[in-house]
């Protein structure tokens, strides 16, 4: 009985049914085996598609971040520039020889002498030496 019962399991398996006792046939487990292959070929690209959008989107969000950084950074150089040219106008007005004339003579309380000099000490002492 016993071997009449691996005789009927050898037969049964090669009529299509591999798994004994179990009825599911042959090609439904081929199909199976067949579909585990193929998920594993067109896994594999859509993984890889996936990662190279995923990493696309990365980038580009970084690059965009960047790019909103750089504005920030030339806004705030033309700011820079203009206070710069402003406070150069400035400069330029508080040195002209008619503003420091007025800050000298009423502010500070000097007095503009009635007479100039050119020339050095020595030049002065030996022209007054001989008038």
């Amino acid at each position: 009985m016993i071997m009449e019962m691996d005789v009927l399991r050898m037969l049964v398996r090669k009529a299509g049914n591999i798994h004994g006792d179990k009825s599911i046939p042959l090609w439904r487990t081929a199909a199976v085996d067949a579909i585990r292959r193929g998920a594993t070929f067109v896994l594999i690209p859509i993984g890889m598609i996936a990662a190279i959008v995923i990493v696309s989107n990365l980038l580009t969000s970084w690059a965009y971040q960047q790019s909103g950084e750089l504005m920030e950074v030339k806004r705030e150089t033309q700011q820079l520039q203009r206070e710069n040219d402003e406070l150069r106008v400035e400069i330029s007005k508080l040195e002209t020889p008619e503003r420091i004339y007025t800050t000298a003579t009423k502010r500070l309380g000097m007095v503009a002498p009635s007479r100039i000099l050119y020339g050095n000490q020595t030049d002065q002492t030996a022209r007054g030496k001989r008038r």
